[in-house]
């Protein structure tokens, strides 16, 4: 019978040294995961805690101050924001909060390494370190879950920027094009007023446009702005007056397509341009507007389809 106690009492022994030896008394916990994004991108929406339940849609955005979130039984309270990281406490229930850390390591201009760490204590107690292990996994768990979703929605354009960005070659290549000086920016009947000069100039030269009007809009000096539009043909004629022929290589653009009004377009144009400066392009030329739909024609702007191009390598 002793035999049989010592050899319990061995193995009891043995048992809790091999709890000891395999759980440390700091537990690290750690999740990883690479998103095909720019960093400069995630870390926009990161740091924008509003913008959380886009890539994180499992959880609930709880709008006081600090900001906090819901994954099951779990909450994530945003705490601090660092330069590329944020500080996240996390707690179940009504556990002590764990203080966390995401970070972003940028690896190459189209992606980007995110990390998540924390450590808990694991305790002196053998059954406590046990219990404190399986939480790990189950912080470890809540933490994997986050990563891949966001992961998987900043490997969408369209979502991280709110449109459809392509790249693409232009349609048309030769367009009778034509150039006017305004005071301000110019509005749509200056615009539409110039282009439906340049297609009546090519009605009288026996032809017709063979595609959608293009136009580009720059700032000429202090006082002054240039519109210059151009309207696709298939054959030369003669430059007269205003109106001249330029040739446009068909080259590399990106491109996005946009319905509704100018407010729209105008945020798609700032999206695109933000787009550029996240993965480090340069537009070698002349970025231009495609007026796909006929505003003159069609009264409804919800309807519009406008397409913008940026030439890129």
């Amino acid at each position: 019978m002793k035999k049989v106690l010592l050899l319990v009492f061995g193995f009891f022994l043995a048992a809790i040294a091999l709890i000891f030896f395999l759980i440390p008394s700091q537990i690290l916990i750690s999740a990883a995961k690479i998103a095909p994004s720019p960093d400069v991108a995630i870390e926009r929406l990161l740091l924008d805690e509003s913008q959380w339940p886009t890539w994180w849609p499992t959880t609930e955005l709880n709008k006081s101050l600090p900001a906090k979130f819901q994954q099951q039984d779990y909450t994530f309270t945003l705490s601090k924001k660092f330069y590329k990281s944020l500080e996240i406490e996390i707690q179940r229930n009504n556990d002590p909060a764990l203080l966390s850390r995401l970070s972003l390591i940028p690896l190459r201009t189209d992606s980007t390494g995110i990390e998540w760490t924390c450590q808990l204590e694991s305790g002196n107690n053998p059954f406590q370190r046990i219990k404190n292990y399986w939480k790990a996994r189950s912080i470890k768990e809540q933490m994997d879950t986050a990563l891949n979703s966001c992961a998987r929605f900043f490997s969408h354009i369209e979502k991280v920027y709110g449109i459809n960005i392509e790249r693409t070659q232009l349609p048309d290549t030769l367009f009778v094009t034509a150039r006017v000086l305004t005071r301000s920016v110019p509005n749509q009947m200056e615009r539409y007023s110039l282009i439906r000069k340049i297609e009546a100039y090519i009605t009288a030269q026996g032809t017709k446009p063979t595609g959608s009007p293009i136009y580009n809009v720059t700032r000429y000096d202090d006082q002054q702005f240039q519109l210059m539009a151009g309207v696709p043909v298939t054959t030369r004629i003669p430059e007269e007056n205003n109106f001249s022929l330029k040739y446009m290589v068909k080259g590399s653009f990106m491109f996005t397509e946009v319905l509704g009004g100018e407010s729209k377009v105008k945020w798609a144009s700032a999206q695109l341009k933000q787009y550029f400066q996240d993965y480090k392009k340069t537009s070698m030329a002349m970025s231009f507007t495609m007026l796909v739909t006929d505003r003159m024609l069609q009264p409804d702007s919800s309807r519009w389809i406008t397409r913008l191009y940026e030439p890129v390598y």
